[in-house]
């Protein structure tokens, strides 16, 4: 088991600060939730997961929307995809 931290924690600060703080503190891992407020990075010093729980993402105006059991599920399954790409760039 590694200790993390999610990123939604750390929404107004600088993702490398937000790091930084993390490993001071003992975590070994991060779950970077992939929003306006903290761009995915290309590499990370500490084990990372990525997190899909943004909430105004794809809809500014809807919490959470589209889902994937919604009418309009494509723009979701697009974000999913790119969170998988993210995965295995990191």
């Amino acid at each position: 088991m590694r200790p993390g931290y999610n990123t939604n924690g750390f929404a107004h600060h600088r993702l490398e600060d937000a790091v930084e703080i993390l490993r001071e503190l003992g975590y070994e891992s991060i779950a970077l939730t992939v929003d306006y407020c903290h761009p995915p990075p290309t590499s990370m010093p500490m084990f990372c997961v990525i997190e899909t729980g943004a909430r105004f993402l794809l809809d500014p105006r809807r919490k959470h929307q589209p889902t994937l059991v919604g009418v309009d599920s494509g723009p979701r399954r697009a974000f999913l995809r790119e969170c998988i790409a993210l995965c295995s760039r990191l």
